[in-house]
């Protein structure tokens, strides 16, 4: 028993001993802190209990300076809103060129979709990878939590962009699992490298069942010729003649109200057309410009870039009957027609008011 409480009395002396031996260590090195090391001030003397009362810590060294606070400044947001607004301006431009590829180049659309898509995968897949690798413990979270968030802004808006394009549905979805199968194969005995394309496989086979997007059929309206609208007011209009009697016996008039003349010449694709104008009651419903041609030879160069300019404007015809296209529009329909006559071939449009139909028929 004497021999077991020695053991511990020792035990307990040499412990002790330690204490005493570390305290007198550290305050030497107190001491001379206080005399060496300088302040905030660069005055010597300052020591960790130099504001005791005051319950504030001052360590014997100078404070390091905040590199947070100076990296999140005001220059730092300002940075930020100037690339956040650059990319709204970006995308926005995208999907402006993606609707129209879609309308006016269909073929062009899967192609552009194609791409969009492919660097919108490539987005998706950076951003998972940063974000494995800050699970990790490869990077810290904090250095790569604002480009993820970026990078996967930048999927997002390149997936509705390509959903714009595209006319059909593997130009949307095929990138994605392109990427997939390239993120297992890369991947495969690399530690998470391959976790990437688990999101690349659920993107592709979720778009693989949303249908794509029907283009939004806009309604075009007739196109004024020279500076002759359907529904203006004929008052003001300098120049017209009215149709003589023989005139009106051959080209005869359908409804009560109604007023027909012959116009001057006007401009129409760089070129002096004959005019023609039907109205009812002081407002025009009908412009008719006609060309005279020789042969057929002459007038056919005249048909295609006059279907050419309307197709332009009004998209695809409505309907071809003969040698007539028709335009059917919402305020009305245009018609080009290509007529041969005893004097040669005559090349005529006719641009007609949808508010014939509330017109009162002359009776026979």
């Amino acid at each position: 028993m004497r021999v077991c409480e020695g053991g511990y009395y020792q035990r307990h002396q040499s412990a002790r001993l330690h204490r005493n031996r570390a305290a007198r260590v550290g305050s030497q090195l107190l001491k001379v802190g206080r005399r060496q090391l300088p302040n905030d001030n660069g005055q010597e003397g300052s020591s960790c209990l130099a504001n005791r009362d005051s319950g504030e810590t001052r360590w014997p060294f100078r404070a390091r300076p905040d590199y947070r606070a100076t990296h999140y400044g005001g220059d730092h947001m300002l940075v930020l809103l100037e690339f956040m607004a650059l990319m709204v301006v970006g995308l926005g431009g995208l999907f402006t060129l993606a609707g129209w590829v879609r309308r006016r180049h269909p073929k062009g659309g899967n192609l552009v979709a194609f791409l969009l898509a492919c660097g919108s995968s490539y987005s998706v897949s950076f951003a998972v990878d940063m974000l494995v690798h800050a699970k990790t413990g490869k990077v810290p979270f904090g250095n790569l939590a604002g480009p993820a968030v970026v990078w996967t802004t930048i999927a997002v808006g390149l997936y509705v962009a390509s959903r714009q394009a595209a006319v059909k549905r593997w130009p949307v979805y095929l990138p994605y699992l392109l990427n997939a199968g390239l993120a297992f194969a890369g991947g495969a005995g690399h530690g998470y490298d391959w976790v990437p394309g688990v999101p690349l496989v659920l993107i592709g086979l979720v778009a693989s069942r949303i249908p794509v997007l029907r283009a939004k059929s806009r309604t075009p309206t007739c196109f004024p010729i020279g500076q002759y609208r359907l529904d203006m007011p004929v008052e003001g209009l300098t120049g017209l003649v009215e149709f003589s009697p023989g005139e009106y016996a051959m080209m005869g008039r359908q409804f009560e109200g109604e007023t027909n003349y012959c116009a001057p010449p006007v401009t129409f694709l760089g070129r002096e057309w004959k005019l023609q104008l039907g109205t009812v009651h002081g407002r025009v419903y009908k412009i008719a410009p006609c060309l005279d041609f020789m042969t057929k030879q002459q007038s056919a160069p005249i048909v295609r870039e006059v279907l050419a300019y309307c197709a332009a404007e009004l998209g695809r015809p409505s309907s071809v009957k003969g040698d007539s296209h028709i335009w059917d529009t919402s305020d009305g329909n245009m018609i080009v027609q290509d007529a041969e006559t005893p004097a040669g071939f005559l090349v005529s449009v006719f641009a007609t008011s949808s508010a014939v139909r509330g017109f009162k028929r002359r009776a026979r």
